[in-house]
């Protein structure tokens, strides 16, 4: 489990920072609301090329860092920013460059190496779902650490991995599954 914080506050916030040597790397519900039409924002960020709709509830930080990571050490290349709904309960959006492109042709060589490191920060997580996020091969996982949850999802852009940990505590457990939908069903190329 990599824990992260925004430097905005002195709290730490978990979230899975998956950082895997030569391989590794996003559904759609809207967030509503019984009296008006959802908001939403529109991810943009440098060194992101991806986008995607959130709830306009979030907030875009930059200021994270990950304090743990799972797999092959951060690289200049890699980049992290999350979306929050509060300390617990976010979006992490992680970019980690990879040596070898991931492509659908490719994705169940892939496999077994993303499940053994996630398996690594829970034990009791399930082999990864291959996927199409946006157009893109991707593998998701539910992962539980403590009184967190996260589903994970992680997307390839031929040698860029895009992780999107969306965390969540029971309290807020059904707006960030809301959000997940929404990111994942918007997601595409930026």
């Amino acid at each position: 489990m990599a824990y992260m914080t925004t430097h905005h506050t002195s709290r730490f916030i978990s979230a899975l920072a998956l950082a895997v040597g030569i391989v590794m790397a996003s559904t759609g519900c809207a967030y509503t609301s019984a009296d008006r039409r959802p908001e939403y924002g529109q991810f943009r960020a440098d060194g992101f090329d991806i986008t995607f709709q959130y709830p306009a509830t979030m907030r875009l930080t930059e200021d994270v860092a990950a304090q743990r990571n799972a797999g092959a050490p951060p690289s200049a290349d890699d980049k992290i920013v999350a979306l929050e709904l509060d300390n617990d309960n976010l979006i992490g959006i992680q970019r980690i460059a990879l040596r070898h492109p991931v492509t659908i042709e490719n994705l169940a060589d892939v496999k077994p190496e993303a499940d053994a490191v996630v398996g690594s920060l829970d034990p009791n997580a399930q082999p990864g779902v291959p996927e199409m996020v946006g157009g893109f091969p991707s593998l998701e996982y539910q992962i539980t650490t403590g009184a967190k949850q996260s589903r994970y999802v992680m997307v390839f852009d031929n040698a860029v991995e895009y992780v999107l940990n969306f965390q969540f505590t029971p309290h807020h457990h059904q707006d960030i599954i809301d959000a997940s939908n929404v990111v994942l069903h918007s997601l595409r190329r930026a």
